[in-house]
């Protein structure tokens, strides 16, 4: 296997880890109710919402939506297990977080 096709795997099953854990609602209930200093609140249109306490939209017409900003979990290591040229590479990373960021876009 490429490192392009393992990186495009490896792309597709955190897509659907994603989009999986985002469509039950069932994973709100056992979510954390703070989550890096933000709080969970209730919502309609979403599984999960995190919001800045006191921060709010009030007031505005319009939102700006940056493109998104993807990261990994610090404990997370895709190379464990794997040897050689199969590793995910520095560039394979930047890759991930670039076609993740484009398919929520």
């Amino acid at each position: 296997m490429t490192t392009a096709t393992a990186t495009r795997r490896a792309v597709v099953l955190g897509l659907t880890a994603l989009i999986g854990a985002h469509s039950r609602r069932s994973q709100a209930k056992d979510a954390p109710k703070e989550w890096d200093g933000l709080e969970q609140r209730p919502s309609k249109n979403v599984a999960l919402l995190y919001v800045r306490p006191g921060a709010t939209l009030e007031g505005y017409k319009h939102v700006l939506l940056r493109p998104l900003q993807v990261s990994f979990d610090k404990d997370w290591d895709p190379n464990s297990g794997r040897r050689g040229t199969s590793q995910f590479t520095a560039g394979d990373y930047e890759k991930m977080k670039q076609t993740l960021a484009e398919e929520f876009a």
